[in-house]
């Protein structure tokens, strides 16, 4: 499987969305990330290396995970999660 990448960096855009920036996994043939927030919604086959996540309840801590997949489909592990309000 691939390697999750390394850096998860949120950045809060207004009190209803957090824009999520991430590093690019080093490993070959990734075509996509996934993105867990909170530890249950996946928001999948991202091919950026960020996302807007919008429409969030101001004054609420939201937590991100990052899953880089590769071209076959595996997927790494997600990586520590990171919070933001």
């Amino acid at each position: 499987p691939p390697t999750a990448p390394a850096r998860v960096a949120p950045q809060t855009i207004s009190t209803s969305q957090i824009n999520v920036f991430w590093d690019a996994s080093t490993s070959q043939n990734v075509t996509k990330y996934n993105l867990r927030i909170n530890g249950s919604t996946v928001i999948p086959d991202i091919t950026f290396l960020s996302y807007a996540v919008r429409n969030l309840t101001p004054n609420t801590t939201y937590t991100f995970e990052v899953q880089a997949v590769n071209s076959s489909g595996a997927v790494s592990n997600w990586t520590n999660p990171v919070s933001a309000m």
